[in-house]
């Protein structure tokens, strides 16, 4: 599923679809002590009422402090191919197959498909 190398991508989405709260916890153990490298977007995908949540927990405060952007109640999906277009992206780095599979075909941003801890490294750099 993979059509470019993790080094390619200045876009992460993960979460779709949208990530629970176990889900997001993993992410922010995986983004903790780390931050997004300046040239990369990061994306986690949920609901409004899980970011509500997840804002109570601490964990929205610890993954934007890493870089890391919550996406509430919206998927790239239906988000029109200009909105990629226009900012820029060369590839997207994402945990799901279904991602990858829109992102590539919809929106004309090649994909690498992993576990986020295949890539953590390539998109971020410790703090």
């Amino acid at each position: 599923m993979s059509k470019i190398e993790p080094e390619e991508c200045d876009l992460v989405v993960l979460g779709c679809p949208h990530a629970p709260i176990s889900q997001i916890k993993h992410y922010a153990i995986l983004f903790a002590d780390r931050r997004v490298k300046s040239r990369v977007e990061a994306w986690i995908l949920t609901s409004s009422l899980i970011k509500r949540y997840v804002e109570e927990l601490g964990f929205a405060k610890e993954l934007e402090s890493a870089g890391v952007r919550l996406v509430s109640n919206t998927c790239p999906s239906p988000m029109p191919r200009e909105f990629f277009e226009r900012r820029g992206y060369r590839g997207a780095a994402t945990d799901s197959p279904k991602m990858t599979y829109y992102t590539s075909t919809t929106k004309g941003v090649p994909c690498y498909y992993r576990s986020l801890e295949k890539f953590i490294d390539v998109v971020t750099s410790k703090k």
